[in-house]
């Protein structure tokens, strides 16, 4: 895999996830967790990560992020016939260490952005019983600042992509790369992919989203994200997932951009590595794919909805949500780079969900995917 190529070009927040089973509750005692929660780890907390660390023989190391997770999962399908690349920031530790060595060994290109003063984002989960007690830590992750972004290198990549990704999570710490990044796209031909992440990245970054949007080829979100951003642009209680629904929330989206450009116009403009990041034009149609947990998957435009069923799967077969929807991005895309059609490419997206939450954090399955011809061992056609 050659580094100044790439098919796919994700832009998002790494992180290395730790998961440690407990038998009982020592550890969340001492470091004041609740059994079934999910907070952000204080400055008495962080030596949990240290402590975890430590326990590498009982400590199950899995990389995490959306758009990392959506990488490795578009690596897995495809193998050696594509090529993925990761950019996001990471500090000079041995958690950074240890994540990339991860996330290399599932075939990701990774280009971090280090960082000598913050620490690499680590997740640690401590699972008691049927609980489950997160705790987490950004540190470098939220600083991908366009002028540690933009390196020859990376613009090499961005020039060579086909599909560029950029998760939710990423616009609430580095807006500007964001918006960059998708200005970029349009001007040059990329599709742009974007994924609400979560319903307070809706809620609290509606405008940065509004600015994304006529760059962007295909938006993912579950429902209750799309209705988060709906309620956010003045819109109904519920997201009308219809063509009507479509229309009423890019009109909305729309009119919040030519505030905010009203408000924001200035006449110097900013300047990035390459003057082309800039401008740009509409990519063409957007599509939006609705992820509905266990309910189909709906595929949305301006004139039509298409549903894609979610096969059942026996409750006791389910280890971990986690990644699920990374997953449905990352076999999407798959699905895009093999040309298969956009109902197809949905198809790719669920079965590839459907692996993922069997097992314990978003791991690579150990067997191909279940649409892939012919079948790839360790991403190699067998």
């Amino acid at each position: 895999m050659g580094d100044l190529t790439t098919d796919l070009l994700c832009f998002g927040n790494p992180l290395l996830d730790m998961i440690l089973r407990v038998e009982d509750g020592q550890l969340l005692t001492k470091y004041r967790l609740l059994p079934d929660n999910q907070i952000e780890a204080d400055d008495d907390q962080k030596a949990l990560f240290d402590e975890v660390f430590a326990r590498s023989g009982e400590v199950t190391f899995c990389p995490g992020g959306c758009a990392q997770n959506t990488a490795r999962i578009y690596r897995w399908i495809l193998g050696d016939r594509s090529s993925v690349s990761f950019v996001g920031a990471v500090g000079a530790d041995k958690f950074g260490q240890r994540l990339e060595k991860l996330v290399r060994a599932d075939g990701v290109n990774t280009r971090y952005v280090v960082h000598e003063d913050r620490p690499t984002g680590r997740a640690v989960s401590l699972v008691w019983g049927t609980n489950r007690s997160l705790v987490a830590d950004l540190g470098a992750a939220t600083l991908c600042r366009p002028d540690r972004v933009f390196s020859p290198h990376n613009l090499a990549l961005l020039t060579g992509a086909q599909f560029v990704y950029i998760e939710g999570f990423f616009v609430t710490h580095d807006p500007e790369t964001a918006v960059q990044v998708a200005r970029y796209c349009s001007h040059s031909g990329r599709r742009l992919v974007f994924s609400l992440s979560g319903t307070y990245v809706c809620e609290r970054h509606t405008s940065t989203i509004c600015q994304l949007l006529p760059h962007v080829s295909f938006l993912f979100g579950h429902v209750t994200e799309l209705t988060a951003l709906a309620r956010a642009l003045g819109l109904e209680d519920e997201f009308d997932i219809s063509p009507l629904g479509y229309a009423r929330l890019l009109d909305a989206a729309s009119t919040r951009l030519n505030t905010v450009e009203a408000m924001t116009q200035s006449d110097e403009p900013d300047q990035p590595a390459d003057q082309a990041l800039l401008n740009g034009d509409s990519p063409g149609q957007l599509r939006i794919i609705v992820t509905q947990s266990a309910d189909p998957v709906l595929l949305l435009d301006d004139v039509s909805v298409v549903s894609v069923p979610v096969p059942a799967i026996d409750e006791r077969q389910i280890v971990d949500t986690t990644g699920a929807g990374d997953a449905v991005v990352g076999g999407f895309l798959a699905g895009q780079f093999l040309g298969e059609s956009l109902e197809d490419s949905v198809r790719y997206g669920v079965l590839a969900a459907r692996e993922v939450v069997q097992a314990l954090g978003c791991s690579i399955p150990a067997r191909r995917h279940p649409l892939t011809e012919p079948p790839l061992t360790n991403g190699v056609a067998s």
